[in-house]
């Protein structure tokens, strides 16, 4: 599963799904440049909250939030390790 988070709505959405520490509600992380720095962080955060779901439940859960997903078939599948998020 693959989320697209642009703009701001995208990034709250995700945000809030994901329980985000309280630090990434600062209005300033809505635009991916002021989230970059920040990439680790957020890459183990992601990390930990899907590593504990199974798809199904993924898939409710961003539906229920209206995140928009990006479809890249096969790529996690082939390099687990590379998923990387901002």
């Amino acid at each position: 599963m693959r989320l697209v988070v642009l703009a701001p709505r995208q990034w709250r959405a995700v945000r809030d799904w994901v329980g985000m520490p309280e630090r990434f509600h600062d209005p300033v992380f809505d635009t991916i440049f002021h989230r970059i720095p920040h990439a680790d962080e957020l890459t183990a955060h992601y990390s930990a909250f899907f590593a504990t779901r199974g798809k199904d439940e993924l898939t409710r859960g961003r539906d229920a939030a209206a995140i928009d997903e990006l479809v890249l078939a096969g790529v996690l599948e082939a390099a687990p390790e590379r998923v990387t998020a901002v």
